[in-house]
């Protein structure tokens, strides 16, 4: 499942980086802190925010 992120979050670093390079970053932290904390029950309550 690691790796399987990890190959995700490189095809999606690869794109953004060509295609807003600006926004890239930003895109690629909200995935990281969604895919590194797995928890529903306080995931999007008010750590989203």
């Amino acid at each position: 499942m690691e790796t399987e992120n990890k190959q995700l979050m490189g095809k999606i670093l690869s794109h953004d980086d060509k295609m807003q390079q600006s926004e890239g970053p930003s895109v690629v932290t909200t995935l990281s802190i969604q895919v590194e904390a797995p928890e529903p029950h306080q995931g999007g309550d008010g750590k989203a925010s």
